[in-house]
């Protein structure tokens, strides 16, 4: 959910139906339809708390009127020192977490005015012990009605299974009171 592109950014991410650069394929698998030439684009964040996000996309044009795109998205959130209730300010040992997103998209423009796409993901997060993954699916269309520079996108995304974490250390015992037997 942190965008992508600083000139999708800087249009209060918009950026579906005017698609120039291969950022759109977070945006709108449509928008690679038109592509003429192979296309790499890769964007660096250093988002709150200098957390660093990272985006790379790739279109290749099949012909004129169909393209081809892979995508990678990343957010690395480092070593995170481990904390406990009975040791607060730390025990010594850290952990890591960190969000994938791959992904691969097609787009054909139907006519010249409306184009479709559709892109196939596999997200996995994990953090400490805990894992998940899943595979979701985006479907867009932009719409050139021919009325000055107009455009219209529509953008479906994320359509897939659940994403929830697994792992050995989601399921904790505490006893907040070892001398009572009632808790």
């Amino acid at each position: 959910k942190i965008p992508v592109g600083a000139k999708a950014i800087g249009s209060a991410n918009t950026f579906g139906s005017f698609a120039n650069d291969p950022s759109v394929l977070y945006w709108n698998p449509a928008g690679i339809a038109f592509f003429n030439d192979f296309e790499v684009n890769f964007d660096h964040l250093n988002w709150i708390a200098d957390i660093p996000h990272d985006f790379l996309g790739i279109v290749v044009p099949i012909d004129d009127k169909s393209s081809f795109g892979i995508s990678a998205v990343s957010v690395n959130y480092g070593n995170m020192e481990r904390t406990t209730v009975e040791k607060p300010k730390g025990t010594g040992t850290t952990f890591d977490a960190i969000d994938l997103a791959f992904s691969v998209s097609y787009a054909r423009a139907l006519l010249e005015q409306v184009s479709v796409g559709i892109t196939i993901k596999y997200v996995t997060q994990r953090i400490w012990n805990e894992s998940a993954q899943t595979a979701a699916f985006d479907f867009g269309t932009i719409l050139t009605p021919g009325f000055y520079d107009m455009k219209v996108g529509l953008m479906l995304s994320n359509f897939g299974p659940d994403l929830s974490l697994a792992g050995s250390d989601l399921i904790r015992s505490y006893d907040i009171d070892k001398n009572s037997a009632s808790n």
